[in-house]
């Protein structure tokens, strides 16, 4: 069964979205913010770090089934939702050896750095066989089960090179490690960088393409094609030059192994923006407005900059008179906006 047929009309527009094709006006709906958090699903808190037994798949299969459930469908206005797996849980860290902890304050995840010694990362077990990836592909397929072509599955969250050296070494070591072990970090980079891509193709072996496509985890706009999306929100420490020598040959990988990639951004770093455009293979640029960041009147120059080259999906939490005043300064050509309601 696929629930595509029921949406049949607005197909057409994401497929122009991506090519920045005519618009009448752009792609809009509402996010289904709790698919970010684990809220409805909480580990239990303990003195030890997490470990793959206590990934519950068949509670977090009716975890997003309940969220597919709550959203009364797959469609939130224009905007398709999918389902991922466990986004609030940080898979990628945990599948390159980071002990991951349950906050005894909050019930938040959080992921301890742990590579002391650049040799050491040779002593996880290969990919195949790593516990940590074995159980987010049996949660993948327990979800595509589930779902049985009602609503799209998506690839879980996967925070890029960038974070992922951060979560390995932590944030200080990591920015002497620039300076200090230039070769290292470039070698522990392109490692990062070939294991994310393997884990992304791996889900996306196992999720069918819903409606002849696939949808981004958490960015709900649907492609014709396999789709990923990712993440470089350590970049907020770096200079654009430490970004150019460093992260972006890694993003400009990730970007070049896929049909269609998404990279997700955040206005208070804004000085990323300029620096992802620069690579070609990257189909689109999602630029989160952040309260703390500039104003979204100061930022529509580089918006429109995005918007010569690449396709642009604005996550917002805008009153409808401000969304009406941006959207009228941007094309709609390539644009899609997606409203965040706070909790």
């Amino acid at each position: 069964m696929d629930g595509s047929g029921e949406w049949s009309t607005p197909r057409h527009r994401h497929r122009a979205f991506w090519r920045r094709g005519p618009a009448q006006r752009p792609l809009a709906g509402d996010k289904r913010t709790t698919a970010f958090t684990l809220g409805g699903y909480e580990f239990p808190v303990t003195d030890r770090p997490l470990a793959p037994s206590d990934i519950d798949i068949p509670r977090a299969v009716a975890w997003a089934e309940a969220l597919y459930a709550a959203g009364g469908g797959f469609l939130d206005g224009d905007l398709v939702w999918g389902a991922p797996p466990l986004p609030g849980f940080p898979w990628m860290e945990a599948i390159l050896g980071c002990p991951v902890w349950v906050s005894q304050e909050s019930g938040s995840l959080w992921a301890g750095p742990w590579l002391n010694d650049w040799d050491d990362v040779e002593r996880l077990p290969p990919l195949p066989s790593n516990p940590w990836y074995q159980v987010l592909l049996e949660l993948t397929a327990a979800l595509v089960a589930q779902a049985g072509g009602r609503y799209p599955v998506t690839q879980t969250l996967m925070r890029g090179p960038a974070d992922l050296m951060v979560a390995l070494r932590g944030h200080e070591r990591l920015c002497l490690d620039f300076y200090d072990h230039p070769d290292e970090v470039h070698a522990l980079a392109r490692w990062c960088t070939d294991i994310w891509i393997q884990v992304a193709r791996a889900q996306l072996a196992l999720i069918p393409p819903f409606a002849g496509g696939y949808t981004a985890p958490r960015l709900e706009v649907w492609a014709p094609g396999p789709l990923v999306r990712f993440e470089e929100d350590a970049t907020i420490l770096f200079s654009p030059a430490v970004y150019r020598e460093f992260i972006r040959p890694c993003d400009q990988r990730i970007a070049a192994s896929f049909a269609y990639t998404l990279i997700h951004t955040h206005s208070a770093d804004c000085k990323l923006i300029p620096e992802v455009l620069a690579i070609p293979e990257l189909a689109a640029v999602q630029v989160l407005l952040d309260p703390s960041g500039p104003p979204w009147e100061h930022l529509v120059p580089l918006l429109r900059q995005v918007q010569r080259s690449k396709a642009l999906l604005i996550t917002h939490e805008l009153p409808p008179a401000a969304l009406e005043a941006l959207a009228a300064t941007l094309s709609p050509r390539g644009l899609a906006l997606e409203r965040m309601i706070s909790s």
